[in-house]
């Protein structure tokens, strides 16, 4: 992705991650490197999937295809509107909207309209204001996440406890016996709550009075009914 310095008055959150992208400029600590190479990767991972996902939509079957598939893929991808900004990636990178193939050999209104005093001016304008384009995509991409988790919140289920009730636990990955095969039981128990730790977390103890090791949160919990 090509990323533009101008318009960039400041530094934001981004900033250290578009240096570490497009430089290769690393912070001073240990800990600023490591969370910065994680959220790269997952901005990486993101973007490959939808990658991916565009490439097979067009090859079908011709997977062998994909390396002369692949500008293609990416110019789509940096010209189609996100959900959550309302944005291209192209737009935010340059402040403009990207001019289509086809409107180079058959203007479109929007070229033959273009006087080029007027648009270096625009250009200038759109360069100057893209610092105020990208927060305002933040911004949205902050409430679309909020809109998220209000729908997710509101389609949870919420499990509350207290303490002497009697609860079974979600058998995990780590806590299967391995021996009971494909047949096994998804829930064990019955526990006793003996401490609320906090809002959603107990702590439990066996029927023989022993205590688990570590809290449990309400999701891998549900009520024992006797």
């Amino acid at each position: 992705m090509d990323i533009d310095e101008q318009g960039q008055p400041g530094e934001n959150c981004m900033s250290p991650l578009i240096k570490y992208l497009r430089d290769e400029i690393m912070p001073t600590e240990k800990k600023e490197v490591q969370q910065l190479q994680r959220r790269a990767a997952e901005y990486v991972e993101a973007v490959n999937k939808i990658i991916k996902r565009t490439l097979k939509t067009r090859l079908e079957k011709l997977k062998g295809l994909w390396a002369e598939e692949l500008p293609n893929a990416l110019w789509a991808y940096r010209t189609t509107s996100c959900t959550s900004t309302k944005e291209t990636p192209f737009s935010l990178s340059f402040g403009s909207k990207a001019m289509v193939p086809v409107e180079i050999g058959l203007p479109s209104p929007r070229v033959e309209q273009i006087r080029l005093p007027n648009n270096n001016e625009s250009v200038q304008l759109s360069l100057d204001l893209l610092e105020e384009h990208r927060e305002t995509a933040r911004l949205r991409t902050a409430e679309y996440k909020n809109r998220i988790a209000r729908y997710y919140n509101s389609k949870v289920k919420k499990r509350d406890f207290k303490e002497g009730d009697l609860v079974l636990r979600k058998i995990m990955p780590n806590t299967k016996d391995s021996t009971s095969g494909a047949f096994r039981p998804t829930w064990e128990g019955p526990y006793k709550v003996t401490k609320v730790v906090r809002t959603g977390t107990y702590a439990l103890e066996d029927q023989q009075g022993k205590a688990l090791l570590h809290p449990w949160h309400a999701q891998h919990l549900k009520r024992y009914y006797h």
